[in-house]
């Protein structure tokens, strides 16, 4: 049997929205005077959101894929031709489905040496990193 009533905690966890965002539209609704028999507050003056009006609290705005952005110098003298090896062989090693790696190779002002610069969508950071050094400094494995 599903209850009558939820409360700000429970609906938070069940749209996935913080606390804050569901009390926000608390307000909103109150004030403009929708669902004022929906929304109550219990003896603790806790709100409490009839079962009815939970779809009003799902999230508005998609959150898309998070991108960040690594510098990768390594500290030996490799071309252009090696690196797009080595990157091959990086998104080769990453156990994770539906990684996007876009990346530009610059050669540094300072010593002429080529250096990546990478925009990934990749979930997990500390393993891109891990694979990213493995694959820069022992080269004899893909070479």
């Amino acid at each position: 049997m599903e209850k009558e009533y939820y409360s700000v905690s429970e609906v938070s966890k069940r749209m996935k929205l913080s606390g804050k965002q569901i009390r926000n539209r608390i307000i909103y609704y109150k004030e403009s005077g929708k669902y004022k028999n929906l929304l109550i507050k219990d003896s603790n003056g806790r709100w409490q959101i009839h079962r009815m009006i939970i779809t009003k609290f799902k999230p508005v705005r998609i959150r898309g894929k998070k991108y960040y952005a690594l510098t990768v110098d390594p500290n030996y003298t490799y071309k252009e031709s090696e690196i797009k090896i080595i990157m091959e062989y990086v998104v080769e090693l990453l156990p994770i489905k539906g990684i996007e790696i876009s990346y530009t190779i610059e050669k540094k002002k300072a010593n002429g040496q080529n250096h990546i610069h990478l925009y990934t969508n990749c979930s997990n950071r500390k393993k891109l990193i891990k694979t990213l050094r493995v694959a820069i400094i022992y080269p004899e494995r893909w070479i």
